[in-house]
């Protein structure tokens, strides 16, 4: 993301490198937000605050461009068999989901699997909820 101007205190006018996209920021987390020349070019987002070590906040949230709001971090989507949503893994094998019988299935079949290896890991929950009627997309 680059900073194409700053408006007024708080309010930018950004493009982001990976659509093209132009929008308008407006920071809403002021905790001592400074854009300095430096990291108008960093890899990372400008706006992305540290709050503790491993916690990052938005600090433009409400005004994030739409690959931002779109953009949803899985390690796995699962689905039905029809093809609907059904739940995510996301973060360190976290299952999101209000489905109660892939609730169910998870706490009794995955949550026991003690395989460190990500992959290997992705392969065999892949397997065994595909032996459940789910469709698994795994992301690398």
């Amino acid at each position: 993301m680059t900073i194409a101007r700053e408006l007024d205190k708080g309010r930018y006018y950004c493009r982001l490198s990976i659509t093209g996209e132009y929008f308008f920021a407006q920071v809403t987390r002021d905790r001592d937000f400074k854009i300095t020349a430096s990291s108008r070019d960093l890899s990372w987002c400008p706006f992305l605050l540290q709050e503790s070590e491993g916690k990052f906040l938005c600090s433009i949230h409400p005004t994030r461009p739409s690959f931002c709001r779109e953009y949803r971090c899985s390690q796995l989507d699962i689905l039905d068999a029809e093809g609907e949503r059904r739940g995510r893994v996301s973060g360190k094998r976290s299952l999101v989901t209000k489905d109660l019988n892939l609730i169910a299935i998870w706490k009794k079949k995955i949550e026991p699997l003690l395989i460190e290896n990500d992959l290997a890991w992705k392969k065999i929950v892949r397997t065994l909820l595909e032996q459940e009627g789910y469709q698994v997309i795994v992301f690398e």
